[in-house]
């Protein structure tokens, strides 16, 4: 069975400043700056176990490293994630209600 493509958008919430993204498995894409509010996004195809681990660089020099795709924990298949000072949230709706779930840096 072929996993189903995975659409992953980063953006840069943090309300000024840029911040470098860059994801270990997408040698391709290499690192992007993102200025407030830009953004990227890419598709993968994800691995049955297992996830996709970005590496984030704030202003004034701090690095966090964050799952930003983990197959036990999103269940999203467009995987919206706003980048901010405390950590990365998760954006969905459930129906017509629209939720977050944010997830503090490590």
């Amino acid at each position: 069975m072929v996993a189903k493509a995975i659409r992953v958008d980063i953006y840069n919430d943090l309300g000024q400043g840029s911040i470098t993204v860059h994801c270990s498995t997408l040698a391709v894409f290499g690192s992007r700056v993102l200025p407030y509010p830009k953004g990227f996004g890419f598709d993968f195809n994800p691995p049955v176990a297992g996830g996709l681990s970005c590496t984030f660089k704030l202003p004034g020099g701090a690095f966090h490293s964050f799952y930003i795709y983990r197959a036990d924990r999103d269940k999203c298949v467009t995987c919206t994630w706003l980048v901010r000072a405390v950590g990365p949230c998760l954006q969905h709706s459930l129906g017509l209600v629209p939720k977050e779930d944010c997830y503090p840096w490590k």
